[in-house]
């Protein structure tokens, strides 16, 4: 037997029946496609005779044979799929033929078929600003003026690389791209039809009509009904002394212009019996939320105004409860505002009421910025999407894929009796608080939320369970988590409304910090609980314990200033009606003001004695301590004690994977030690104050490691500075048996550990080995920096060393800081589903290895490997003949190695990638450990060609999802090890010249780098000129022999293979 491509099935008789081709069904773009499909809709069409369609470099081309007579236009018949197919299912190009090449045996020769003509279009000018502004980004990206706007992507040199530049290019120059727009777009003017202006939300258009009400607003009006008709919430700041009512009425004008949903009042049939039901596909029956046109409602129908010359508390008390009692969400309206005007030299008040209907936490700062601005003669802008709109997709929204998830959010044991709507309202809440002292709350809110990548809920909710358990002796909790409820991937940051997101979490009391923060990963957004609810699709479940973490609030401020809350008011009010039903049975609140911690407990009154909450209070404090004194708390505390530390940071995955291994082996895999031989006039006192002014600029080299999970940032490091005599080179006037002293220092500096604890991370030395030629040798643990920062910290330390030789401020730009970094992964969680269903099934990583056998020490003497610039140049074209990266050529044939050791056609190994986030300004100029190892799956089938452009595009469908963490990836899969090789691609960009002369009065004259990792093989190749260079590092026991050999002759003879069986190269050595 072997393999044919044909799909066929067993007869009773022990014959086989032809079925059609395997080759058939084809993945694109991440959708299987049939591809008989889109010839069939091809023939359909009248000017096409017969067709074939084909997967070529990763993309779908249609062969077409003209009917008789007809003058085919290309362009009409794709019209006319696109039409007709979804946009995956429409081949990129069409090539019209006179017959379809055939086989020998009357099949399809798909080998014979033309590549689509791919001659470059004459360039024209661009046709539009936004391919004006890619056009110049792409010139500036790849220091070239010969490109048009229909140039090839890949053509012009585009990789991973250079998209992640153009999108964080264009970003700044007011684009809006991502990395996939610029893969997809394929050309500057593709690309440019993907972008959007930044700042683009709804436009500038009012946005009135029906909302539809949102599962949280539904929750409500079901429970409560007329009820929650004073369910209201209100700030009260101070504001600028004097003013008249015509002025405030101005502003409140402007204020509810902008905001929409201000003017809304309910309508419909918002009675318990019209809630009872699911959400309708059309969102209306049971009540909308009805926005009316802008003048609707105006600053006059909200505006009271007060005058007072005395104490103002008792009349914005009173004003405060009357519009509550007032408030009908049915007639509206459902903002109130009350101006108090102390006279001309007191600050007066402005009191702003709304029901809570349109309005959450999120939207009083917001709203206090808009009247602010307004009030000074602005006119608020619109941005972002409306709460309107937002409220239609809620509505619109597919969530049946998360049911399994929201389905084991099952009830836990009952703590008390159910509650009763009737009896258990606002008017028999009771309350009991406690308060922490600073340093807990510190290490609560902020150390240990930051050593673990999580949100303070993670952690208080960890002692929240535990303080349950032993109070009622239960370990298994049912909690209502209430959230923002604004996902990032909306702008809804300055949107008002009532987003609120309550959904349930389930808790185990055993877990410890970092075991909650996945469960509430696990929720995702938190939007789906209330989505399937309402739409009828799941079960509700109501968690007899509610749990809001409000945040950190300013102390009270001492004295009356316009903006600021007065020192007598609390930071935001909420309450409703005593005949309101109280939701839930115990209502947990945490808020941290004059930063201490402050929890509030809620009850009815009738379920628990004010002594059980007493106990329950007692044994929550208990727990919150227990909590804040975690391993790693201490472990800062004691190093405080020595020292000022500035900031406490979580840590990137490959930082955790760096440091688990740095603690537990030697030598340290991952002492990085770069030396460059300068000749010129070295002066040493500049340049160890360079080194300070480094670490001052970049207070992330500063960090130290005193404990798992987090990284401390001391207020101050320097990097420790030797000097040392050397021996002369070999060009030097010293004899050559003195050479090997210089070696012996590089080699003593390389083998001395770094206090992972204590620092400095950073050593400088200078090896003098004449009057003008010193070796310069920057020794720094990998945990702290990445391959593209290599060359910026080079450059940032001399441009420093150079403003201290000639006496003045460095000429560079603000740092971008590597915190920066840090918030944008706490707000993009990798999507592990992605990934689960990328490795799904993948074997064991042990291709090298023996899966029994662990590796020896690191630091084996590894092989180089020549790549010539010719090899170089012929790789280059073929990548860009075939659309591919030179990266994806050099996984290819490190792929096909791999298949020939393991003898599996199903390979993976590690690769190292950027993980810089295009869309985040500046992170092209970050200084720090970005960079990420993630797993690559290689499947070897069909062509070579075939397996390359899979290869490229599953990498590409990743791409989004890179900055995963590693030990994820293994606990999802159940593999103990993913990959046993690391390859590196090193193609950061990076600026020769000015490294060769580095400083005025300095060139280097020679370099040499030594790294290693914690995998058994790792295969570096970089740029050397217009060559490259490749590293062989493998640990000891690991045989790695032939493997050099092997890789560059593949990538010599690799174009020679692309469109041969790839199983016939794995298997001809």
């Amino acid at each position: 037997m072997y393999r044919t491509g044909d799909l066929v099935r067993w007869r009773a008789d022990g014959q086989l029946v032809f079925l059609g081709r395997v080759d058939h069904q084809v993945k694109v773009r991440g959708f299987r496609v049939e591809l008989g499909e889109i010839e069939s809709t091809l023939t359909r069409h009248p000017d096409v005779r017969a067709c074939a369609v084909i997967v070529r470099e990763g993309r779908l081309v249609g062969y077409v044979i003209p009917t008789d007579g007809a003058d085919l236009d290309t362009a009409s018949v794709r019209a006319y799929v696109a039409g007709e197919l979804p946009d995956h299912m429409v081949p990129t190009a069409l090539v019209p033929l006179d017959r379809l090449p055939l086989s020998p045996s009357g099949k399809l020769d798909a080998a014979a078929l033309p590549a689509p003509e791919t001659a470059a279009a004459a360039r024209r000018e661009p046709a539009t600003e936004a391919e004006a502004v890619l056009l110049g980004v792409f010139q500036d990206v790849l220091g070239r003026d010969d490109i048009g706007p229909d140039d090839d992507f890949f053509a012009i040199g585009g990789d991973s690389i250079v998209s992640l530049q153009v999108v964080s290019r264009a970003r700044r120059r007011g684009l809006g791209l991502t990395a996939r727009d610029v893969f997809e777009g394929e050309t500057v003017a593709g690309i440019a039809a993907r972008a959007r202006a930044l700042g683009d939300g709804d436009g500038d258009a009012p946005a009135v009509g029906d909302a539809p009400l949102t599962p949280i607003m539904r929750d409500l009006l079901r429970r409560a009904g007329t009820a929650a008709d004073g369910f209201c919430q209100w700030v009260e700041i101070c504001v600028p002394a004097g003013g008249d009512e015509a002025r405030w009425r101005g502003v409140l004008d402007a204020v509810l212009a902008r905001h929409d949903v201000l003017r809304a009042r309910l309508a419909g049939d918002v009675s318990r019996d019209g809630l009872a039901g699911g959400l309708p596909r059309d969102g209306l029956a049971g009540g909308v939320l009805r926005v009316p046109p802008v003048g609707a409602v105006t600053g006059a129908d909200v505006l009271t105004c007060v005058r007072t010359e005395g104490d103002p508390r008792t009349q914005v008390d009173s004003h405060i409860a009357a519009a509550r009692a007032s408030m009908d969400p049915r007639t509206g309206p459902l903002l109130r505002a009350v101006w108090v005007d102390a006279g001309p030299e007191r600050p007066g008040r402005l009191v702003l009421i709304a029901h809570h209907l349109v309005v959450d936490g999120v939207s009083w700062r917001v709203l206090l910025d808009d009247v602010e601005h307004a009030y000074g003669g602005g006119t608020p802008a619109r941005h972002g999407q409306s709460f309107l709109g937002w409220a239609r997709s809620l509505r619109d929204a597919d969530r049946r894929a998360e049911l399994p998830h929201w389905q084991r959010m099952t009830a836990t044991p009952a703590l008390t009796r159910p509650l009763d709507p009737a009896r258990d309202t606002v008017a028999t809440a009771a309350h009991h608080e406690i308060r922490l002292d600073a340093d807990p709350t510190r290490a609560l809110i902020a150390t240990l939320p930051a050593a673990h990548r999580t949100t303070p809920d993670a952690v208080l909710l960890t002692a929240l369970a535990r303080a349950v358990r032993d109070w009622r002796g239960t370990s298994q909790l049912l909690v209502a988590l209430e959230s923002h409820g604004r996902p990032t991937r909306v702008d809804l940051s300055q949107t008002v409304g009532w987003f609120t997101a309550v959904h349930p979490v389930r808790l185990d009391a055993d877990d410890d910090v970092k075991a909650v923060a996945e469960r509430l990963r696990a929720q995702g957004d938190g939007l789906g609980h209330g989505i399937l609810t309402a739409a009828g699709l799941l079960d509700p479940v109501v968690p007899e314990v509610a749990w809001n973490y409000l945040g950190q609030f300013p102390g009270a401020p001492a004295e009356e200033t316009p903006w600021q809350a007065p020192p007598d008011a609390d930071p935001l009010g909420s309450g409703g009606t005593g005949e309101l039903p109280l939701p839930h049975s115990l209502m947990v609140n945490a808020l941290v003001r004059d930063d201490t911690l402050g929890v509030r407990i809620t009850w009815p009154s009738a379920l628990f004695t004010a002594a059980e909450i007493e106990e329950l209070g007692e044994r929550l404090r208990a727990a919150l301590l227990r909590t804040a004194a975690a391993p790693e708390i201490r472990a800062l505390d004691a190093l405080d004690r020595d020292r000022a530390v500035a900031e406490v940071q979580p840590l990137t995955p490959l930082q955790e994977v760096m440091l688990r291994h740095s603690r537990a082996e030697r030598p340290d895999p991952y002492t990085v030690q770069s030396a460059f031989s300068l000749a010129g006039a070295l002066d040493v006192d500049a340049l160890r104050a360079a080194g300070a002014d480094l670490l001052a600029r970049h207070p992330n080299l500063r960090a130290v490691f005193p404990a798992a999970g987090l990284a401390v940032i001391p207020e101050s490091a320097r990097p420790e500075f030797r000097v040392v005599d050397g021996a002369a080179g070999s060009d030097g006037p010293g004899p050559a048996e003195e050479v090997l002293s210089a070696e012996e220092i590089l080699a003593a500096d390389l083998a001395e550990p770094f206090d992972l604890a204590e620092g400095p991370l950073v050593r400088l030395t200078v090896i003098r080995r004449g009057p003008e030629l010193a070796d310069l040798v920057l020794t720094t643990h990998h945990v702290l920096s990445d391959g593209w920062s290599a060359p910026r910290i080079l450059t940032e330390l001399f441009a420093l060393y150079t403003a201290r030789v000639q006496g003045r401020e460095p000429d560079l730009p603000a740092p971008v800081p590597f915190a920066d970094y840090l918030n944008w992964r706490a707000e993009h969680e990798p999507e592990l589903g992605v990934w689960a269903a990328e490795l799904d099934g993948l074997p064991e990583g042990n291709h090298l290895v023996d899966g029994a056998a662990e590796p020896g020490a690191a630091w084996q003497e590894p092989e180089l490997i020549e790549f010539d610039t010719a090899l170089v140049s012929d790789l280059t074209d073929l990548a860009r003949r075939r659309g591919l990266t030179l990266n994806t050529l050099v996984q290819g044939a490190w792929s096909v190695l791999l298949a020939r050791r393991s003898g599996r056609a199903d390979v993976c190994f590690g690769a190292m990638v950027a993980c810089r986030p295009p869309e985040l300004e500046g992170v092209e100029e970050i200084i720090g450990l970005l960079a990420n190892t993630v797993p690559v799956r290689a499947r070897l089938g069909g062509t070579l060609a075939e397996t390359l452009a899979g290869l490229q595009a599953r990498q590409r469908a990743l791409v989004e999802h890179q900055h995963v963490a590693l030990p994820d990836l293994e606990q999802l899969t159940g593999r103990r090890r993913l990959f046993d090789s690391l390859v590196v691609f090193e193609n950061y960009p990076v600026d020769p010249d000015r490294l060769r002369e580095p400083a005025p009065g300095l060139t280097v004259v020679g370099t040499r780098f030594r790294e290693a990792t914690h995998h058994p093989v790792t295969l570096t190749v970089m740029p050397d000129g217009d060559g490259w260079t490749g590293v062989l590092a493998h640990r000891a026991g690991v045989d790695v022999a032939g493997l050099a050999e092997e890789l560059r002759d593949l990538l010599t003879n690799l174009g020679g293979h692309l469109d041969k069986d790839v199983l016939d190269l794995v298997e001809h050595r």
